[in-house]
């Protein structure tokens, strides 16, 4: 157990910085990622691995953020249901920062880079994808630490 742990946070830290895998921009240094972002890849790995989470095939370059960005729109939904009115959403596993807005006709921006103190979200697209398909709920997930807040 330790060894595969270890093996998964090496790929982890040896990944290039990108702003976004899916568009393969470097990242500004002054980016922010959430503190326990990476916990939250390996939760998910854990759970994918212990058949809890259904996996989701790897999809690069545009494919995998159009596919990123529609179920976020499909997850605002969830959002607007729970009295969430602004918060940003990072995705972990793609390091992908969105933005939702209930009073946006739009109601997410995707790639925005958050500043200043602001609420969040942090989750990996493993996570997303069982929470708009309905195998996991969102206080399940929030439950399980799949994904915190902020």
């Amino acid at each position: 157990m330790f060894r595969r742990t270890f093996v998964i946070l090496l790929l982890l830290l040896s990944q290039p910085t990108f702003a976004c895998v899916f568009h393969a921009t470097l990242s500004a240094d002054d980016m922010y990622i959430p503190q326990g972002a990476d916990w939250t890849i390996l939760r998910s790995l854990e759970h994918e691995n212990n058949q809890q989470l259904t996996s989701v095939s790897k999809l690069e370059g545009q494919a995998g953020f159009q596919r990123a960005t529609w179920w976020l729109k499909l997850l605002s939904k969830d959002l607007a249901d729970r009295g969430i009115e602004d918060t940003y959403i990072y995705l972990a596993d793609v390091r992908m920062w969105s933005h939702y807005q209930a009073s946006n006709p739009a109601k997410m921006s995707f790639e925005t880079e958050p500043r200043g103190d602001f609420p969040y979200l942090v989750l990996t697209q493993i996570t997303l994808s069982n929470i708009v398909s309905g195998t996991i709920s969102f206080d399940q997930a929030m439950d399980a630490r799949l994904m915190f807040s902020r």
